[in-house]
């Protein structure tokens, strides 16, 4: 190769060099644009959540349970009949775990009164479903109240009824 021939290819291989680092340039203002519109959807749907799908807040409740006054959820805004307030609630759950008394017992004192707070048991096996994430999976849907009054609701009845904002769910 003469001395010629080797500065053309040495301009090529600088020019192919130049096109990858531009190709990459690219690839990575595409992946910037892609995380940035992922980013905007994300924020679309979590003010589409909070405008139009958010029903519940947590505030202290009338209700006095076994161990005192409760927490409640209190509807903020009127609930039409057939909508789930808590659709989003436990959306990555698992299947529950059931755990007996006696396995509950053996756990610190604060773990266990909080899952005697939050969860109760299956009427028939009489174990307690509690998620993978435990007391750290726990959302407004866990406020629920069990009492046992004809103004109550319970996830079973809550699509049957239209619910007024104000309501102790």
């Amino acid at each position: 190769m003469n001395e010629e021939q080797v500065q053309k290819l040495h301009d090529q291989i600088q020019e192919l060099q130049e096109q990858l680092q531009s190709m990459k340039k690219n690839e990575r203002a595409a992946q910037q644009e892609k995380v940035a519109i992922e980013e905007m959807k994300r924020k679309s749907e979590l003010l589409e959540n909070l405008k139009n799908k958010t029903y519940v807040k947590l505030a202290p409740s009338q209700n006095i349970g076994n161990r005192g006054k409760e927490i409640g959820v209190f509807a903020i805004r009127d609930i039409p009949k057939g909508i789930d307030p808590f659709t989003l609630c436990n959306v990555q759950a698992d299947e529950p775990i059931s755990l007996s008394e006696e396995e509950i017992e053996e756990l610190p004192v604060d773990i266990k009164g909080m899952l005697y707070n939050f969860f109760l048991p299956d009427e028939i096996t009489k174990k307690f479903p509690i998620y993978s994430k435990g007391i750290n999976g726990i959302d407004a849907s866990f406020y629920l109240n069990s009492a046992e009054k004809e103004e109550d609701v319970n996830l079973r009845t809550m699509q049957d009824h239209e619910k007024k904002r104000g309501l102790d769910l």
